[in-house]
């Protein structure tokens, strides 16, 4: 079989929320300008409301953003159903509430408890991250003065959904072009892109191989092949342990880390990994290390991080803008994965990706980084100087000024003293 090398594009991220993105979709999507032209107020109320309460890598991000604000910048923080991230946040001084639902009919009474709530709060703009989160907050705010701010983390949902949702927004963040496309040619949709973004990173790289050297019972010589993500089938775990066998066959002393615990949506296909494990012999190669909160100091210790995400015929859900390529590019480890198009977006020149589904070109391209130090070395310094344009303090400083501009504009009578 013939394998095809996608090389990812040198396009350079947005610089500043104010920017109006051409990378989007093409001309007909429409892009809003976040100039905030009255310098007051200098800060809103804003109402979180997140889709759930699992440590995804868009939790994780809501979290570094909700630690980096100042706290007259949150009103409230609502979690769509339990988990360890209200355990998190409180950890972190955030007070968070569940507020669980359910499918369908659960969706709409969870929206009529959240109406309820907001009525009382009265915030300047509620934000929404992720699709669920955003149908019910849409639900929740329809024929209220509360303008809505989606942070769109993915492409799940796409189609009539996503742009009936994007209506009744006043401003839709895509964390990347990918996952705007579905409204190119919406009129009246004000959109942005804000990537996500993580904070600053020092870490031993030769310290974190040892102390993962030690959590795999590996020897010194071992070549570490890691994968940083829930265990769902979009994640693609299986197609790293499909290509292990003859890849092990190329590169004596390979191993494979997984790290991330099973997704609450798809409990069964951690099994249907693990056997598959056991099935091609690769029990003594492949580590399953469940959620780890030192998963950036796992990543810095491997040789290779692998990101074979897949798409989901059913929900049309892709990758956004996941965090484990940026904490990749921050500690040093190249990157070798599937050319998702928010992946390519993400990772530029400093990543080795092939066609989405192209087993025996991931094999190869992760073989020759595993052999080549020098190919490494090449991708390890594009990605620390590629990772600078997605430092924390960046991002949050383009959704302050999105949440004021969308205050702004929801009222303009608004002044400091009312904020």
């Amino acid at each position: 079989m013939h394998w095809i090398r996608i090389r990812a594009s040198g396009a350079t991220p947005v610089e500043g929320a104010a920017q109006m993105s051409s990378r989007a979709s093409g001309p007909s999507l429409m892009h809003h300008t976040l100039a905030v032209t009255d310098p007051s107020p200098s800060s809103v109320r804003v109402f979180f409301v997140a889709s759930n309460a699992q440590l995804g890598g868009t939790e994780l991000f809501l979290d570094s953003v909700l630690t980096s604000l100042e706290p007259e910048w949150v009103d409230t923080v609502l979690l769509l159903g339990g988990g360890p991230f209200i355990s998190r946040l409180r950890a972190s001084r955030i007070a968070a509430t569940a507020l669980p639902c359910g499918r369908r009919v659960g969706l709409v009474a969870c929206a009529v408890r959240l109406r309820r709530i907001l009525s009382s709060r009265s915030p300047h703009v509620v934000h929404a991250n992720g699709v669920k989160a955003a149908l019910v907050t849409v639900m929740a705010a329809t024929g209220t003065r509360s303008p809505i701010v989606w942070q769109k983390q993915d492409c799940a949902r796409d189609g009539w959904m996503a742009r009936m949702i994007a209506r009744r927004c006043a401003l839709v963040v895509g964390v990347s072009s990918a996952v705007l496309e579905t409204l190119a040619g919406m009129p009246g949709v004000p959109t942005t892109i804000i990537p996500n973004a993580i904070p600053r990173y020092e870490v031993d790289r030769r310290e974190a191989r040892e102390a993962l050297l030690g959590m795999v019972g590996a020897g010194p010589n071992s070549l570490l092949v890691g994968q940083v993500a829930r265990l769902h089938p979009g994640k693609g775990q299986l197609e790293l342990v499909e290509i292990a066998p003859e890849l092990r066959r190329a590169v004596p002393g390979l191993r494979v880390v997984f790290v991330g615990a099973a997704d609450p949506y798809e409990p069964a296909y951690e099994e249907v990994v693990r056997a598959r494990v056991g099935q091609l012999g690769l029990k003594d190669c492949v580590t399953f290390l469940g959620h780890r909160d030192d998963a950036v100091q796992i990543t810095a210790g491997c040789d290779v991080l692998a990101i074979p995400s897949l798409p989901d015929p059913v929900s049309g859900w892709r990758e956004g803008f996941p965090l484990s390529p940026l904490e990749a590019m921050a500690v040093g480890t190249p990157v070798a994965g599937y050319a998702e198009p928010a992946i390519v977006e993400e990772l530029g020149p400093c990543g080795e990706l092939v066609a989405t589904g192209d087993r025996e070109g991931l094999r190869e391209t992760i073989r020759e980084l595993l052999t080549d130090e020098a190919k490494r070395e090449r991708l390890r310094e594009c990605g620390y100087r590629r990772v600078r344009d997605y430092e924390l303090p960046k991002t949050v400083g383009r959704l302050k000024d999105a949440f004021l501009g969308v205050a702004a504009d929801a009222r303009p009578a608004l002044t400091a003293t009312e904020a």
